[in-house]
């Protein structure tokens, strides 16, 4: 039985830097509006005051580090799993799936295939790096719903994915 995995890491682009800082910007009008609310009457609610800001800045804080994601995929046998780690700290399952269950695996510039990047999906999952010169890959699933699936596995990845369905699995050169 084979056994590969594999971590690459999600680059932050624009939309993610910028909702990073409406996030913070939120949080900082938040804490002013608290303050300002309160500042006459912050007799016995100073602590709670406080504890009120320091509260929105943390909130801030975890839904903006949720943006730094990695992906980990790991092929057992003839089964992928790829999970989506969120600041190194909570992991969470994407997707499993067997050989069996894929209608088609290849890459987005291999020109016999990537019409079927236009399809109707009921799904869309997207675990690449979002690096322009990253050699990504697509799959397309049937588990009970249709489900495209872009990452960017190893060549080992696919040439141990493809002993198991050499038909449905396309590397391309």
């Amino acid at each position: 039985m084979e056994f590969n995995e594999y971590m690459i890491k999600r680059n932050k682009g624009a939309k993610e830097i910028l909702l990073s800082v409406l996030l913070y910007f939120a949080a900082t009008v938040v804490a002013l509006f608290l303050l300002i609310m309160f500042l006459g009457k912050a007799g016995g609610f100073g602590g709670i005051l406080m504890l009120a800001v320091v509260g929105v800045y943390f909130g801030a804080f975890k839904l903006s580090s949720r943006m730094n994601k990695e992906f980990e995929y790991i092929i057992t046998g003839d089964s992928l799993d790829i999970d989506v780690i969120m600041n190194a700290t909570a992991r969470k399952r994407l997707v499993t799936f067997s050989v069996e269950e894929l209608e088609v695996l290849a890459s987005v510039k291999d020109t016999a295939y990537n019409a079927r990047l236009n399809e109707q999906f009921d799904k869309t999952l997207d675990a690449t790096s979002g690096r322009r010169d990253a050699n990504v890959y697509f799959a397309v699933i049937d588990k009970n719903s249709k489900i495209l699936l872009k990452f960017e596995p190893t060549y080992t990845m696919l040439t141990n994915l493809r002993k198991y369905s050499p038909s449905k699995i396309h590397i391309y050169d």
